[in-house]
């Protein structure tokens, strides 16, 4: 089989991780996949010398872009894919056109509440929880023409943490506001104001960045908050701090949690859509969305129970094994690739 995937974005977030891994995964188990992108991607590099997959470039200068358009259908007709997998707005707008010239399926990864003005070349929706599948179906989408398949990451040893003091609290993603991180800092000031003596990673990078800077210095916390950039391999974080924590106002998924859960970490998240389907209070613990209060209440709980944390991870490391793993995720994609292109 062969499947062409698009992703015209340039940045690097959760749908485009998902583009990678998912590219990635099905080249592994023998599908010939064509990966198109923007020249200007930031992680391609994790896609190119990789057996089964062809990378593809083709510059976009916005969904308005013909020419792109018509680039991306010479390349898929030369490619000849039984479906074409799109990843955001741009990418259906400008490759479900081009398929749909070709009369080749088009199926669209949602991440987002999405505008479906961008997607009317699209024929069906792949859409990772059940919050979005209602979503859909409240904008006049069949529920025929959609699928639930959640996202997936790979499975990845788990590093013991070494008993000691002081609670590494880690958060990783965008420096936007919709994440949270301002709020995230608020909290380790709260925190280590009741006693509890805490630090704080912070990975990636964005607008936000400076201002949270001057945050935590107005805060004084400077020694107790480390800006380390922003990190391709999630593990980089992981694999250093003891509790994963997701402060975010929105978060329709979160492929970072699933991350963190494979990794074996104790979770505290904001009630989000996307978490609230993948964990509950057996295997994490809960924020409300953009509440200071509460979000420190739970890294204090985290904090003063390490047999507790323990648990609660061990308990998301074991949902993760049977919901989450390539291995669970990717058969799912396989038999709808199959269905679509498979003639009525």
């Amino acid at each position: 089989m062969k499947i062409t995937q698009i992703m015209l974005a340039k940045g690097f977030g959760g749908a485009e991780r998902h583009f990678v891994d998912l590219s990635l995964a099905l080249a592994a188990r023998g599908v010939q996949v064509q990966a198109i992108c923007e020249p200007r991607f930031e992680q391609r590099q994790l896609l190119e010398g990789v057996d089964k997959l062809e990378v593809a470039e083709v510059p976009v200068l916005g969904s308005w872009d013909t020419l792109a358009r018509r680039r991306i259908g010479r390349l898929m007709n030369t490619f000849g894919p039984a479906v074409v997998q799109v990843h955001l707005g741009r990418a259906a707008h400008l490759g479900g056109h081009a398929a749909r010239r070709l009369g080749i399926p088009v199926v669209a990864n949602t991440h987002n509440f999405i505008n479906l003005d961008y997607f009317h070349a699209v024929d069906h929706f792949s859409v990772p929880t059940l919050k979005l599948m209602a979503y859909l179906a409240s904008q006049g989408v069949d529920p025929v023409q959609t699928s639930h398949i959640p996202h997936f990451t790979e499975p990845r040893a788990v590093t013991a943490k070494m008993s000691q003091q002081q609670v590494r609290f880690g958060a990783l993603g965008r420096f936007v506001d919709k994440k949270g991180f301002h709020i995230l800092i608020d909290a380790l000031h709260r925190v280590r104001a009741s006693g509890v003596d805490a630090s704080l990673t912070l990975a990636g990078d964005g607008p936000n960045r400076d201002p949270l800077q001057r945050q935590v210095t107005e805060l004084g916390l400077g020694e107790f908050v480390n800006f380390c950039g922003w990190v391709a391999e999630p593990g980089e974080v992981f694999d250093n701090v003891d509790v994963f924590v997701l402060p975010s106002l929105a978060e329709p998924f979160g492929i970072v949690v699933i991350e963190a859960m494979a990794a074996g970490l104790p979770i505290i998240s904001t009630r989000t859509d996307g978490p609230l389907e993948i964990l509950d209070e057996q295997c994490a613990y809960f924020a409300d969305i953009g509440d200071c209060a509460t979000l420190s209440t739970a890294m204090c709980a985290a904090a003063n129970d390490a047999q507790g944390r323990s648990l609660k991870a061990q308990r998301a490391a074991q949902r993760f094994t049977t919901t989450y793993t390539t291995d669970a995720i990717i058969p799912s994609f396989l038999e709808l690739y199959t269905r679509l292109s498979t003639p009525l």
